[in-house]
């Protein structure tokens, strides 16, 4: 089991703790160890930084990337802080060569339907609080642009710009 997040190990409230789960009487407490999280897993202090809701689904509605140039990472808080202050509920997700701008929060349990597909077969699709933010944010922008579907020579494969999607927060 754990217990609390620490950014100093040897801080004051990190010792303390230990020393408490340490005399807490439970089963084999006296060889709790402070330890560190994996790469990746680090305290989240922003609270528009998506990683703080791990495992959960979101609708990416803004990417940016090198192309954008340095300040892609700034970019994306940038536009998640705008959406807030607009009012919706806004996170950033920075990947290792991306940055996304995510609305909302969902879980498959609650935020997906199933219906019946032409063949009878079962088909998920995106119930009406994913639809609702799709009609809000109907765009997957791509530094600051919509992107279409090309084909290898970068002919347009379509007049309409990709759709906003969801994906799971790592």
């Amino acid at each position: 089991a754990y217990y609390g997040r620490y950014t100093d190990p040897a801080g004051e409230g990190a010792l303390r703790d230990l020393e408490t789960v340490r005399n807490s009487g439970l089963a084999q407490a006296n060889l709790a160890v402070l330890v560190p999280l994996a790469p990746g897993q680090e305290a989240v202090t922003d609270p528009l930084d998506a990683r703080a809701h791990r495992r959960m689904m979101s609708l990416q509605v803004a990417a940016y990337d090198a192309d954008f140039g340095e300040g892609f990472r700034a970019a994306a808080e940038s536009a998640a802080r705008h959406l807030r202050e607009d009012g919706a509920e806004a996170f950033f997700y920075h990947g290792p060569h991306r940055s996304m701008v995510l609305v909302g929060l969902f879980t498959r349990e609650v935020d997906f339907v199933t219906s019946k597909g032409s063949l009878g077969e079962s088909v998920e699709g995106y119930g009406p609080r994913i639809k609702a933010l799709q009609a809000q944010f109907p765009y997957n922008l791509l530094n600051g642009y919509p992107q279409f579907k090309v084909d290898g020579d970068g002919n347009r494969l379509s007049e309409e710009p990709i759709g906003s999607f969801i994906v799971r927060i790592f």
